[in-house]
């Protein structure tokens, strides 16, 4: 495999762009299919849409880092301030993945760092600065999805998903420093199981989850919707601060023993701050009783708070829209927090004859912008925080690259010496994978074995290794058996 190089992307950048940092590529889409394993790709601020603006970015190789908030010269970054944000484009028609961002193949040892991520345009909402959330895609599924190992999401921001946040289930990975805010769906992060269950548990630290809005009749009622982490697999959670999640902060459905919850702060709960759905284990904790979190018998539960975390920086018509809906429709909702939080925004406190007509209920979930979200900050220590990332050594620019002498194909019918162990490269189509392991040099785990075809020709030609992972062996996959375009495969001639 190649040594490990860096990408660079900017948005506006020229359609022509090669990656590098005087020439970025576009749009985050590009790199991604251009990176190999150990890559860096560096994303300045600015806003991206994807691939023919279909919003949705897929990784497909391991141990790929993905860094944004640079500036437009890659000299410094700040992804807190100067956000990369990857936006859902709303008048796009083409069929669209499952996730913004997902995964195909293997990606264990992924890092997404310092990005922001914008739902909105997948929505619909009513008219005005301030209007409800009226419609939103029920066949799609949260912002981010990764079951790969040691998957590591951090300083990055999830904001106006109506489908969850994030879901990851992968041994030893770690979701820290973020900000959920704004969502609707079954979590904001979604912790699911697998099978054997995980040997290292995902570590939730020092994020903020946000406002997480209830749908389901009535809102706050119990339902398995509107968690703040939902967990499924071993667990450490700490360090975090929840506000105001729908039905509940914590909701755990694997044997408590296996989770560890420390230092958290609760605040302007709805309903459940910690609840055990585990068989033969079931509990509800409330902001009234959690001093009783340690008898429903987790691995840990300790130093965790209920207490206003100083939140700051919302706008006050979004606070009166929020806390209007939610004093008006939920359940239990937790008046004196709310008009506390009300407080702080400037506003006057609400009691049950202000909300009796229907246009003084507020609006549900109205959007958030990313200029506004980053506006946002919390007095308790508690929770995300901006962060100013160290200072970084770019990765040297690649070696230059290697000279290929072009052959024809009349040189695989006729014998040629001079050819053994040289660099070549020949105009052809690619196959589908066969993964032959015939060289030991070469094995199914770092190397795919493609079929390559005379142009012009469907007939079986000669039989090439590509490096997995590579623009060559993705043109390959894409291909799903079929003939590709034409590609100039280049490599060593080797006798089998």
């Amino acid at each position: 495999m190649t040594a490990s190089r860096d990408w660079f992307v900017r948005a506006g950048a020229g359609f022509s762009g090669d990656g590098s940092r005087e020439q970025p590529f576009h749009d985050l889409w590009q790199a991604i299919r251009s990176a190999s394993p150990g890559d860096t790709i560096r994303v300045a601020a600015g806003t991206y849409y994807g691939r023919y603006d279909r919003s949705s970015w897929i990784i497909d190789c391991p141990n790929l880092a993905i860094r944004g908030g640079y500036s437009a010269d890659f000299a410094s970054r700040a992804p807190w301030r100067t956000p990369t944000v990857l936006a859902f484009f709303p008048d796009c028609q083409a069929v669209r993945e499952t996730h913004m961002i997902g995964w195909t193949g293997e990606h264990s040892g992924l890092t997404l760092d310092g990005l922001l991520f914008d739902a909105a345009g997948a929505n619909e909402y009513a008219t005005g600065p301030l209007g409800a959330i009226t419609r939103w895609p029920n066949m799609t599924g949260a912002i981010a999805s990764f079951n790969g190992e040691r998957v590591t999401i951090s300083n990055c921001i999830f904001i106006n998903g109506a489908n969850g946040g994030v879901e990851l289930s992968g041994s030893g990975s770690r979701f820290e420093n973020n900000l959920l805010l704004n969502l609707i769906g079954l979590a904001m992060l979604d912790l699911r199981s697998q099978t054997p269950i995980i040997a290292e548990p995902i570590v939730v630290k020092g994020n903020s989850f946000c406002f997480i809005h209830d749908v389901s009749v009535p809102p706050g009622g119990g339902a398995d919707q509107a968690n703040g982490v939902r967990i499924n697999c071993p667990t450490v959670v700490e360090g975090n601060l929840f506000v105001s999640c729908g039905n509940a902060a914590i909701s755990v459905f694997i044997d408590p023993a296996r989770v560890a919850i420390d230092r958290n702060v609760f605040f302007l709960s709805p309903r459940d701050a910690v609840r055990s759905r585990a068989l033969d284990n079931t509990g509800e904790i409330t902001e009234k009783n959690l001093d009783e979190l340690e008898d429903l018998g987790f691995k840990s539960a300790a130093d965790n708070a209920i207490h206003d975390p100083g939140l700051r920086g919302l706008k006050p018509e979004w606070v009166d829209a929020y806390s209007r809906q939610l004093l008006a429709t939920y359940a239990k909702p937790p008046r004196e927090a709310v008009n506390a939080v009300r407080a702080s925004a400037g506003l006057p406190a609400l009691e049950p004859a202000a909300l009796e007509r229907a246009e003084s209920q507020g609006a549900l979930a109205p959007r958030i912008s990313p200029e506004e979200a980053l506006k946002i900050a919390f007095g308790a220590k508690q929770g995300a925080h901006p962060v100013d990332p160290p200072a970084e050594s770019l990765a040297s620019a690649p070696n230059a690259a290697p000279s290929y002498r072009r052959i024809q194909w009349s040189a695989f019918e006729t014998a040629d010496s001079s050819l053994v162990n040289s660099r070549v490269e020949i105009l052809a189509g690619l196959g589908g994978e066969l993964n032959n392991p015939l060289l030991p040099d070469a094995p199914r785990e770092t190397h795919m074995g493609v079929r390559i075809y005379k142009p012009g020709s469907d007939d079986a030609e000669p039989f090439v290794f590509i490096p997995r992972w590579t623009l060559p062996a993705r043109r390959s996959t894409w291909c799903a058996g079929r003939i590709a375009p034409m590609f100039p495969p280049r490599g060593r001639r080797r006798r089998c």
